[in-house]
């Protein structure tokens, strides 16, 4: 063992995983094999190893795959001992992205049925810490992550309805057991127990938009699958009006429902009621209401919103466009900046250029800032090449 960690000191670490690991895999030694392969993992999770390359990840990817090769490899025994140390190293100590290799190796694998109390037993262990924590997004994230766990053996053992709801209850207050319970309310076809727990869900969360959300987006798929039409539609203005605000997506699905005419009426409802701080820009596009989307686009201020939209705009409104870009890079000209400011500016140019009457204008804002701004040799080398 000690040569192989020798060997650390003069060769990238890799380099000793693959070649150490494997050479004692080939001669048999299991459990030496695992010692070096534990102690490199358990290092690397200590030093601090940069991963801006993606190292650490490959490394441990690389781990986890000799530690599945033991296991299949190793004695009865053996994998006893592997397990313990799995479970021991289950701590805070370590790297939360190193742990969650340890978390998956003990839950995916160690399936053999004199595993799955010890399992249970760990996972509850693990609940009980998790919900002592003094953080409230660690408790809730680990609480939940550890809980998923928990019913999952409990299918995995095919326990009766009763006792998974009565772990589900237990742990109502997390978000994350509470959706669980949803779902098998869904694939069960107990839709109004799904629909009673996503409205208490909703009270529950109504400070979390996110949660909030996807619990709206699942109330409108069980209306949908109940056949309640009225229900639905509902469900979806709720959507495109609170939840997923000026969503493209839900907006489109909402049109669906609505005759031609009709629905002139109802998108001036939506864009009445739309809060103020939703971009209606898009929705504007998909009802081809270019006027609209001219205004906005001129009372934005700078030019992402006007490159965004200018090649729509630019056949109907090209003088409209071209005054705009041009009172826009006027501005930004009036401030010096380095080169890659002004690169932006020529840029600028060319697509004002593309546009019907933009040359003329173009060439007129090229000969002001020749002579306006003839000490920036930067600006003057990039206008040469336009």
């Amino acid at each position: 063992m000690l040569k192989y960690i020798c060997i650390f000191q003069d060769k990238k670490v890799k380099d000793v995983l693959v070649e150490g690991a494997c050479c004692m895999i080939a001669h048999g030694q299991y459990m030496g094999a695992f010692k070096l392969i534990n102690y490199i993992f358990l290092l690397i999770g200590d030093v601090g190893m940069d991963d801006s390359n993606g190292g650490l990840a490959i490394l441990a990817d690389r781990t986890y795959e000799l530690w599945l090769e033991l296991l299949e490899n190793g004695t009865s025994d053996e994998k006893q001992e592997m397990f313990c140390w799995f479970k021991t190293h289950l701590n805070g100590s370590m790297n939360s992205c190193l742990r969650e290799y340890i978390e998956q190796i003990i839950m995916e694998e160690f399936q053999e049925e004199e595993y799955v109390q010890r399992k249970m037993t760990l996972v509850e262990e693990m609940i009980e810490k998790s919900e002592k924590m003094d953080s409230d997004w660690s408790r809730c994230y680990n609480t939940g992550k550890w809980a998923i766990r928990y019913l999952s053996l409990l299918e995995l053992q095919e326990c009766s309805q009763k006792e998974i709801e009565d772990f589900c209850k237990k742990h109502w207050e997390n978000s994350d057991v509470r959706n669980y319970y949803i779902d098998l309310c869904i694939q069960a076809k107990e839709y109004e127990s799904a629909l009673k727990t996503l409205d208490e869900s909703m009270a529950f969360d109504k400070d979390y938009k996110g949660l909030v959300s996807d619990y709206s987006k699942k109330k409108k798929e069980i209306y949908l699958l109940q056949g309640d039409k009225e229900a639905y539609i509902g469900q979806l203005w709720e959507l495109v009006l609170n939840h997923e605000a000026g969503n493209l997506e839900f907006y489109r699905e909402l049109k669906k429902q609505y005759g031609a005419e009709e629905w002139v009426k109802k998108r001036e409802e939506i864009f009445e009621k739309l809060p103020k701080h939703v971009h209606v820009e898009q929705l504007y596009k998909e009802e081809k209401l270019y006027d609209r989307l001219l205004d906005f686009v001129l009372k934005s201020p700078g030019v992402y919103e006007l490159q965004e939209y200018a090649e729509i705009l630019k056949k109907d409104y090209p003088e409209q466009i071209l005054q705009k870009y041009r009172d826009e890079v006027t501005q930004m000209a009036s401030h010096t900046g380095d080169r890659n400011k002004y690169q932006q500016l020529v840029a600028l140019l060319r697509n004002m250029k593309k546009i019907e009457g933009g040359t003329k204008i173009v060439e007129a804002v090229a000969a002001e800032w020749k002579v306006r701004y003839r000490n920036r040799p930067a600006m003057m080398d990039e206008l040469r090449k336009l």
